[in-house]
């Protein structure tokens, strides 16, 4: 059986602090300090508490775009891939859409695989103007296009 001990433990003696006039606590103040990684030392002019690694609050630039194209897109919808310099165009549809969202599938009239990419890959290509949906590209466009590449 184990005893508590009742009995009062000296308390540690209390810290004297001295007076200290206001110019003292002035944390607006430059303050001077010897460098730590050489010769010299660095005057510090204002700190800055703001967690770098936080999130920022505005979007990125056209993010809700990609979001919303990759959110939104159905199968069977048409779309081109553009590839290469030359800019040739390559038409696909979309064929499957894996029951979680995380990988699609684009075939060709033929029904041979033209991209199999997952969603980040898709929104990526769509944000750099690599995969353009077929109904926003103009029909005389697309009419030309093919035109072209029967004769080449």
């Amino acid at each position: 059986m184990v005893k508590s001990s009742t009995a009062a433990r000296p308390r540690p003696a209390a810290i004297a602090i001295p007076d200290e006039d206001s110019n003292s606590l002035d944390f607006t103040a430059v303050v001077t300090v010897r460098n730590p990684f050489g010769k010299g030392k660095v005057e510090v002019k204002e700190l800055d508490f703001t967690d770098p690694g936080a999130p920022s609050t505005a979007p990125a630039k056209g993010g809700a775009k990609e979001a919303e194209f990759v959110n939104n897109i159905k199968e069977g919808t048409w779309v081109e891939f553009r590839e290469g310099e030359q800019d040739k165009y390559r038409p696909a549809r979309l064929s499957y859409i894996s029951p979680l969202k995380n990988s699609y599938l684009f075939v060709d009239r033929l029904g041979e695989t033209v991209k199999e990419c997952s969603r980040a890959e898709l929104s990526r290509l769509f944000s750099i103007g690599k995969v353009v949906v077929m109904d926003e590209v103009p029909l005389f466009e697309r009419m030309m296009k093919g035109l072209v590449g029967k004769l080449s």
